[in-house]
């Protein structure tokens, strides 16, 4: 832990909007920027919510596509 900031990684079970932004600030542990669930001001219109790897079906072929990114630099 820096400057009392963590850098977690969650796996959610299900899709949901905000599942995650929720779950974080009801544990008082909001995500920086998010100043909708209680985080402090980070840059204008962002949030420290970054996914790093998205799996899903192809919506035509069927096929499991994997897409991956990583964190952007300054996290």
């Amino acid at each position: 832990m820096r400057n009392k900031h963590c850098l977690l990684e969650v796996r959610p079970h299900t899709g949901r909007f905000h599942q995650i932004r929720a779950q974080l600030s009801y544990i008082g542990c909001p995500i920086q920027g998010d100043v909708l669930y209680g985080g402090k001001p980070w840059l204008e219109h962002q949030i420290k919510l970054h996914a790093y790897r998205l799996v899903c079906k192809h919506p035509k072929t069927g096929e499991a596509l994997e897409l991956e990114v990583p964190l952007p630099e300054g996290w």
